[in-house]
């Protein structure tokens, strides 16, 4: 989310994303990604907040 001058809103500029719920097409990868590499039980969501953007017009 941009302001009127094009500068980023960063508490509009947030992005959440669910981890249980990711998947691929390998369900062995899917497990192991979950429960040791973001442990997704004890941190089910990814927040992101964009708070700038170089670049941007």
């Amino acid at each position: 989310m941009f302001d009127g001058s094009g500068a980023v809103v960063a508490g509009q500029s947030k992005i959440t994303v669910g981890l249980l719920s990711l998947q691929s097409d390998e369900d062995d990868r899917d497990e192991f990604l979950r429960t040791n590499s973001l442990e997704s039980e004890k941190f089910p969501l990814a927040e992101l907040v964009v708070r700038e953007a170089p670049g941007m017009p």
